[in-house]
């Protein structure tokens, strides 16, 4: 229906207002605008200006907003404060992309700087600092802004990117459907990706086995890889490239959610992302430029080989539950290459040691074997990162070969290398992954079974010192540790690990009860301060759910078995030397009477 004639209005050289007819205008199209920079990463580098940036006195400023008050220390926050928020809490939405534009994330940082306003005091710190992040954060997102969209447009971005329906149907209607070879040129860049000839994409092809990581598709709700991408370009699922994008960007958010920033995959993830979308704005450019005639002659001029990525990938085939263990592409551990030897164990249980051993290698619960995962340590051409934050690797194939070569001194020394590769594991991977999970089970279940063949290993060093000779079977003493030695270790920073300050501590309990009477003072002094020492321990370790050191393996119980046989082995001889003294006691009276 065409448009109605619209009568205008004009005064005439009478003063009266004539009406006259006029054509109507063409109809403006408001089109939306294509833009030329990710809001997903301008959104994490605004976060990471206000994270990192530091005062004039090398203070981090947002040092108070990374983490918001605990609510067993600061009650009153949470009275003043209804919506509490964090910049952890930012950053895992910025890993998880749920901001979809900057002003989600404008809005969360105001909302930051809000709580804080309103709990802290105007003239305090924490104010201040509160008004200066926000001042750095709306600097930053202005020129960030600007130099997306040139001087003058940043402030205009959101009437740009609002459309109504009806412009949003006629841009559908006159949509082309995507060209197959852009499909292609889209997919392959990600097929393609390289990085110091490590190929980008290797970790992407197929999903990992659900047979050994459920844990996965718990967290990740629609799961996709390149497989699966491929299959629908081969099918022509896609309509268009944003179609295809989606999916491409999917697969790479999934990754990201999964995986800790701080892992190659994450990384990775970031790097492909950027190459999707640089990759489709130049193809749509390169769609109005190029008419449809010249696209079909270069269709047949170039047969490059990235048209054939889709279907090559849509052939790749998931392995078995069995060869899951060797081959399968693993987003949060390495492609694990087992062995005969590394699967192998050792039935000397026996041997207290190998039973602690088998007792993690064997150990079953109904998701299968925990332990398949920390056989191998992570591929190093794949898991570089790993290498780069573990300083100290080691897996239960290492452990093993330690054992055999009889390299373990203690069971101690034993449970301490387990705890180093529970430790890594858990230092690596994110708290709710299926890893992390299973590597807190067995080192509990090594703590627990460490402490039980403890039980049947316990041997007081009790012994009758010579205290005129100074040395004991022929050997030469060593200079007792005292606690003006300990205090000068921790000055100068010697202890690296809990339990190696914990055994100097007890050494120096354990010389004070040898060297005293159970009757006396210092005997039950050193008791009770070694009972005290443990308590502060289990309080500081928050009983393992903080920190797990192996330290806390030795328990109020051992210390009271220690005692018991201690004393059991002590007070006949104590008793005996009493009466001896009444004796000798009774004779000397005798002699003073008949004096």
């Amino acid at each position: 229906m065409p448009a109605k004639r619209k009568r205008s209005l004009a005064p005439g050289a009478d003063g009266k207002v004539d009406e006259r007819e006029e054509s109507p205008a063409p109809v403006v199209k408001k089109r939306k605008k294509i833009l030329h920079y990710d809001p997903v990463e301008i959104c994490q580098e605004l976060y990471d200006i206000i994270r990192n940036h530091k005062t004039e006195d090398s203070r981090l400023l947002c040092e108070t907003f990374i983490r918001a008050p605990k609510r067993r220390t600061a009650a009153d926050y949470y009275e003043v404060v209804t919506t509490p928020i964090d910049l952890l809490k930012i950053q895992q939405k910025l890993k998880t992309e749920e901001y979809d534009d900057i002003d989600q994330l404008t809005s969360d940082v105001e909302l930051l700087v809000k709580n804080a306003k309103a709990y802290y005091k105007k003239d305090s710190q924490e104010y201040n600092d509160a008004e200066e992040l926000y001042n750095l954060y709306d600097t930053s997102r202005n020129d960030l802004l600007a130099e997306a969209f040139g001087v003058g447009e940043a402030e205009d971005t959101k009437n740009e990117e609002a459309m109504d329906e009806e412009d949003d149907k006629l841009e559908d209607k006159e949509e082309e459907k995507a060209d197959a070879d852009d499909l292609e040129a889209l997919f392959g860049v990600v097929v393609t990706a390289r990085e110091d000839d490590r190929d980008l994409s290797l970790i992407f092809q197929l999903l990992p086995a659900a047979s050994r990581y459920p844990d996965y598709y718990e967290v990740i709700k629609d799961p996709i890889d390149l497989r699966m991408i491929g299959q629908k370009i081969q099918n022509n699922e896609y309509k268009t490239l944003a179609d295809l994008e989606k999916d491409l960007l999917l697969m790479l958010k999934n990754a990201k959610t999964f995986n800790t920033p701080k892992s190659q995959i994450y990384k990775d993830s970031m790097t492909l992302r950027k190459l999707i979308i640089a990759k489709r704005h130049e193809l749509e450019h390169k769609q109005k430029v190029t008419s449809k005639s010249e696209r079909l002659n270069l269709r047949t001029r170039e047969k490059c080989p990235i048209q054939k990525m889709s279907a090559i990938c849509a052939q790749l085939t998931y392995p078995s539950d069995d060869e899951s263990d060797i081959g399968t592409v693993d987003m949060n551990t390495s492609q694990i290459d087992y062995d005969s030897e590394a699967d192998t164990t050792v039935s000397d249980d026996e041997n207290p040691q190998w039973a602690l051993y088998n007792t993690i290698r064997n150990y079953q619960t109904v998701d299968g074997d925990l332990s398949l995962p920390f056989l191998k340590l992570p591929n190093k051409r794949i898991y570089r990162d790993y290498y780069e934050e573990i300083k100290r690797p080691i897996s239960l194939f290492q452990i093993r070969k330690k054992l055999k070569q009889r390299q373990y001194s203690s069971l101690s020394e034993l449970a301490s290398d387990m705890n180093l590769m529970f430790e890594n594991a858990k230092r690596y991977n994110m708290a709710q992954s299926r890893l992390y999970k299973d590597a807190v089970i067995l080192q509990k279940a090594m703590m627990e079974r460490k402490r039980e063949l403890d039980k049947f290993d316990v041997k007081v060093g009790f012994h009758f010192i010579n205290l005129t000779e100074g040395c004991y079977c022929g050997q030469r003493s060593r200079r007792p540790l005292t606690f003006h030695q300990i205090k000068g270790n921790l000055t100068r920073g010697r202890y690296k690990r809990l339990d190696r300050f914990q055994e100097d501590m007890f050494q120096v309990f354990d010389r004070a009860r040898r060297l005293s009477r159970t009757d006396s003072q210092l005997y039950e002094d050193a008791v009770e301060m070694q009972m005290l020492f443990m308590k502060t321990r289990d309080e500081l370790c928050k009983n393992g759910e903080m920190v797990l050191t192996p330290a806390l393996s030795f328990m109020e119980r051992h210390l009271q078995l220690q005692v018991e046989a201690e004393k059991k082995a002590k007070i006949p001889h104590e008793q005996k030397e009493d009466e001896e003294k009444k004796k000798t006691q009774e004779i000397e009276d005798k002699d003073d009477d008949k004096v």
